[in-house]
């Protein structure tokens, strides 16, 4: 019997940490490969989440503050000790939207949204209260192609020195309608593009303080009014009222009008859906609400 080498132990062990290890190798392998896959997962539901837009869930109905009185419209809408009037001569239904109520107990926001007529007869002393307002974004409503233009598209040169001027046209629809109603509804038809440019504008919190103006402050500017106002979650019996100011300045408001919205805002499953049918995705929405809500 020939004798055992003196390393022979020596490797035994080897050859036996050799097949531990040869063992392990698809243990590591597959822990490693494992480690690596798991980010894919995640960055996809991250890529997924990036996208994925929820609907805005709204329990409250329109008219939701069920004790509201009149007396309390009519001091929301013209507050004591805080006008809602601009100082703007020249310029009719240049007011304030901001001390609103909202049905999830926020309120809009003072000196950030504007509403007015059109801004070109605005004198020296208008001027310089724009100036003071801080207005950064002034959008105009008006067709232009119908309306006189004068320097600077209509608008005085102190309006351009100081904001950014943008043109969203409510072009008149090709047919109006035999009603009020349907007269409204086909120029809402007729520019759901300029709607959904004004949302994506207010969704910009470098685009305020903001003012839009049509020509007497009423109908183009009553539309983005009422619909915004109504995305923001105010009782429609304010926004009724406050449609109604137009008439303490002379501008007739009809009621035909705002109620043919209302009816075809509700149809379509509340003002979140009707924005988002006309392109304004529910992110865009709740951007605004932010801007515009404390």
């Amino acid at each position: 019997m020939g004798e055992r080498p003196e390393n022979a132990a020596s490797l035994g062990e080897q050859a036996t940490q050799e097949s531990h290890t040869a063992r392990r190798r698809p243990r590591v392998l597959r822990i490693a490969l494992l480690i690596l896959l798991i980010p894919i997962p995640l960055i996809a539901a991250g890529v997924w989440y990036s996208k994925y837009d929820p609907p805005i869930e709204r329990t409250a109905p329109g008219e939701w503050m069920t004790d509201l009185r009149p007396e309390q419209i009519a001091q929301l809408v013209e507050p004591e000790g805080r006008p809602r009037w601009l100082d703007f001569p020249g310029v009719v239904n240049a007011r304030d939207l901001g001390g609103y109520p909202t049905y999830d107990g926020k309120t809009t926001r003072w000196g950030v949204l504007f509403r007015s007529g059109r801004l070109r007869d605005l004198d020296e002393h208008g001027c310089e209260v724009f100036r003071s307002l801080n207005i950064h974004t002034v959008i105009d409503l008006r067709d232009r192609l119908i309306v006189d233009t004068t320097l600077h598209d209509g608008d005085p040169a102190c309006v351009q020195a100081a904001a950014n001027m943008e043109l969203f046209r409510f072009i008149p629809p090709r047919k109006k309608g035999d009603t009020k109603a349907e007269a409204i509804r086909a120029l809402v038809r007729r520019n759901t593009n300029t709607i959904k440019n004004v949302c994506e504008t207010l969704a910009d919190q470098g685009r305020f303080p903001l003012l839009y103006h049509c020509t007497q402050g009423r109908d183009r500017a009553g539309i983005i009014s009422f619909v915004l106002l109504d995305m923001l979650g105010v009782d429609r019996r304010i926004i009724r009222a406050e449609y109604d100011l137009s008439g303490e300045v002379g501008k007739s408001c009809d009621y035909e009008n705002i109620n043919a919205i209302f009816a075809d805002i509700d149809a379509a499953g509340g003002i979140h859906q009707y924005l988002y049918d006309m392109g304004v995705p529910f992110k865009v929405q709740r951007r605004i609400r932010e801007n515009l809500l404390e």
